[in-house]
């Protein structure tokens, strides 16, 4: 009889790991798709994990690597538009104007 309970152990700690394993997987392919919803979820997850924990510094990854991007593509877009670098430039011409 101990066999069979060592064995029926076994398998159900072999089942909760490779359950475990299959939630970390489908939880480090889920990235969330703004900066608002990774911040989200980044506070949600330091209510339970410590800033150490592996998920944490993943999604602070990710969201560093979102901000990073966002911010190229902004620069990329005064670039390509010089009337926009300009009329920033008369903006602030006008608001620092005492008129």
């Amino acid at each position: 009889m101990r066999g069979g309970c060592k064995s029926i152990l076994i398998c159900l700690l072999s089942a909760g790991l490779a359950l475990a394993g299959a939630c970390w997987s489908a939880a480090q392919m889920d990235e969330p798709a703004t900066i608002k919803d990774s911040k989200k979820r980044l506070d949600k997850l330091r209510i339970m994990y410590t800033d150490d924990h592996p998920e944490v510094i993943r999604l602070q990854e990710h969201l560093r690597k979102m901000k990073t991007r966002e911010a190229e593509k902004k620069a990329e877009e005064r670039a390509k538009d010089p009337k926009q670098v300009q009329g920033i430039s008369e903006d602030f011409k006008s608001s620092q104007s005492f008129e």
